[in-house]
């Protein structure tokens, strides 16, 4: 499982995702909160080692996946089939400690990147230049260079 970081913002990090891989980081995401919920399942995957590490990485966790959802439902009318477990994995997270969170896992191969989130972006656009078919947002084409300006 890997957790798309390309902000430090939760909410912009889920709008920088293409529409396929909003659908599949919602997926992916609940999972793995599943996975920290039950101790079950999450296996040695660097996200589940971060996800259990320190309640602030849970709650940020949790913070994202609620964007993401929100963002399917912008881009698809219509709510995730992970949606039904906003009130399990927010009833989990209130009862957590206080807890700073740790630095995030790099788990693209771009290793040399000093800032996580820079070797994320350069992961997806890696991705979004071998996509077939070509990736879209908001049901549009997707536009690398409007994507860039976003970043600023």
């Amino acid at each position: 499982m890997q957790i798309y970081v390309t902000s430090y913002d939760p909410k912009v990090a889920a709008r920088h995702l293409d529409d396929k891989r909003v659908g599949k980081q919602a997926l992916e995401v609940a999972q793995l909160l599943s996975c920290v919920i039950t101790g079950k399942g999450g296996g040695n995957g660097d996200a589940f080692r971060w996800a259990c590490t320190s309640p602030g990485n849970y709650r940020w966790l949790t913070d994202y996946w609620v964007a993401l959802l929100t963002e399917y439902h912008r881009r698809y009318g219509k709510n995730h089939k992970s949606a039904h477990l906003v009130d399990l994995i927010g009833q989990f997270g209130a009862s957590l400690p206080d807890g700073d969170m740790t630095d995030f896992p790099n788990q693209t191969s771009f290793k040399e990147f000093q800032d996580v989130r820079a070797a994320y972006r350069g992961h997806l656009l890696y991705k979004w230049s071998t996509d077939h078919p070509k990736p879209t947002r908001y049901g549009l084409l997707f536009e690398m260079n409007a994507w860039f300006d976003e970043l600023k």
